[in-house]
Parts: structure tokens; sequence; C-alpha cells
């Protein structure tokens, strides 16, 4: 069961792999993306390096979402909102 986000709460990454939820939400969803992922490639690679730890994805990750929220906040673009969530459509 998927929960909707508490007011003033952001949703975040959630992984579902074979109908269950393995990883977790935010930084426990991309650590355990990376663990699944290839590493053919040098940008799996390096996915895989900065997110194997879960030390590492808990503090990584929370940065990178932030940098990801302030361009699109500059760029003016809008949330998907497909949760239909109110007020939920600027970053």
């Amino acid at each position: 069961m998927v929960r909707s986000p508490s007011p003033g709460q952001t949703p975040e990454i959630l992984l579902v792999y074979d109908g269950e939820c393995p990883g977790g939400v935010g930084a426990d969803a991309i650590h355990a993306l990376a663990l699944i992922s290839g590493r053919s490639g040098l940008f799996n690679r390096f996915n895989y390096w900065l997110f194997r730890s879960p030390r590492r994805a808990a503090l990584v990750y929370p940065v990178l979402r932030s940098c990801r929220n302030l361009l699109l906040k500059l760029l003016r673009k809008t949330r998907i909102n497909n949760l239909g969530l109110p007020d939920n459509d600027r970053f």
C-alpha cells in the first residue's frame, strides 16, 4: 500500500519491483535501484558507486533532489502532481 504524503510533505521516489517495494522510499529506493541495475557504461558504474552505500545514498540523495527542485523552480516548471494534491503545482 502506498500512502499519500502528509500536507506539506513532498512525494519522493518509490521503487516497486516485481510487485513489491524492496527499497522503500527516497534514498532507500535509490540505493536499491543502484544494486538492481546493471553496471555497464560509465554512468551506470558511477551511479552504482555513488548509491551502493545506504549511508552515502542518504547523504547525497537529498542534496541532488534539492538541486533538481531548484533548477525546476528557476525554469518555472510545474510539478506533475499525479496524486492530485491541492496546492502542489509549483516547486
